[in-house]
């Protein structure tokens, strides 16, 4: 199955990439291999009308729990866990930018205002660290790319970030996944066709609109619902699953035959993000990337 990072106006995809082969190994060896790509290559300059930001995180935190949310103009992009990064274009000019980890459930990340004039042409490399909050830390190229050496792309979560623009991207490939944040879709252990929040309507809808505009002659869309570690495993396998049935529902409304789509639910087998501790309201923040519905697509031009 190939991963397909998505970068329309209106349908985003979103990469994260994990570097470091030890620290890859070591830190993160409960995340199922399926959810890495291929290795960093170091990205092609963009024109002058856009600039092209390298979003990372490194390895050497003091906590390992939780991701650290990306927020672009104040709108959800990305939630980078170690050793992780994204890329992604802007349209040149003054755009805020700030990470915050573990925001859930408020996403206080979405109002803080952090601008940063980003020239056309040109390529900027950012750090998410700690002990800087959200403000993002500029790294010069040689050091960021010595930092992502034989770093690996995870297919992770749609982003929602509006001011993302094309950056010199392929057409969608016959097999391709979209993931989706639970908390973008669903409200906290919701999951009804009612409950679904407009933002993540919109976004299982774009993907319908994707498939098409690229041409998808649709043979198979599998939806996959995954739930946190928080309650019991017939509870998390049932929470999967209903929330799996409503997403095809709103693919179904949008245009996709029934007759080719299917739902299952993985419950909370597969986690991205492993030993969530604390209080509830801090593993409900921390389990974040783990609640996800993932969109498989089988399909030919």
């Amino acid at each position: 199955m190939i991963r397909k990072y998505v970068g329309s106006m209106r349908l985003h995809g979103l990469l994260l990439w994990f570097a470091g082969v030890f620290a890859f190994n070591h830190a993160f060896a409960a995340v199922p291999s399926t959810a890495f790509g291929r290795e960093f290559v170091a990205p092609e300059g963009v024109n002058g009308r856009m600039a092209q930001v390298v979003y990372y995180r490194g390895g050497a935190q003091s906590s390992a729990s939780g991701g650290a949310n990306v927020y672009i103009d104040g709108e959800f992009h990305a939630s980078l866990l170690q050793n992780g990064f994204t890329v992604f274009c802007l349209a040149a000019g003054t755009h805020d930018l700030v990470a915050v980890q573990n925001d859930a459930p408020h996403y206080a990340g979405k109002d803080m205002a952090q601008g940063a004039m980003f020239n056309g042409g040109q390529t900027y490399f950012y750090r998410y660290d700690e002990a800087q909050g959200a403000t993002p830390v500029e790294v010069v190229r040689a050091e960021a790319e010595r930092q992502l050496l034989a770093a690996r792309a995870q297919v992770h979560l749609v982003s929602r970030a509006s001011s993302v623009v094309d950056c010199r991207h392929d057409a969608l490939p016959q097999g391709h996944v979209f993931a989706l944040s639970g908390d973008v879709l669903f409200s906290f252990d919701k999951h009804a066709y009612a409950d679904m929040h407009d933002e993540g309507r919109k976004a299982i809808a774009d993907i319908a609109h994707q498939l098409r505009d690229d041409r998808v002659t649709l043979d198979h869309v599998e939806v996959i619902g995954h739930a946190d570690s928080i309650g019991d495993d017939a509870s998390n396998d049932r929470l999967g699953l209903l929330r799996a049935q409503t997403v095809r529902q709103v693919l179904i409304d949008s245009g996709v035959s029934p007759s080719l789509v299917s739902a299952q639910s993985r419950g909370s087998r597969e986690p991205l993000l492993a030993h969530c501790s604390g209080n509830l309201q801090e593993r409900i923040a921390c389990n974040a990337p783990n609640r996800r519905v993932v969109i498989e697509v089988n399909g030919r031009r």
